[in-house]
């Protein structure tokens, strides 16, 4: 039995996906908010602003990456 490359597939878990990446969304921020009040109390470790822009850069890259292979 072949199938059509053309149909479209369908997707069963489509608001399983949604909360999952809400969750990890909402994960990220909280992530981000603790670099930067980190670096906030302790300026030795970099700019505040600088350090949470880095982590939201990194946390979108691998989001981005996950996405991509799923």
């Amino acid at each position: 039995m072949t199938t059509d490359a053309d149909t479209p597939r369908t997707d069963d878990h489509q608001d399983l996906r949604l909360c999952v990446l809400l969750l990890a969304l909402a994960v990220g921020l909280v992530i981000v908010a603790l670099a930067v009040y980190l670096s906030y109390q302790h300026p030795m470790l970099a700019a505040a602003m600088n350090t949470g822009g880095t982590v939201a850069a990194v946390l979108v890259a691998g989001a981005g990456i996950v996405y991509k292979r799923g």
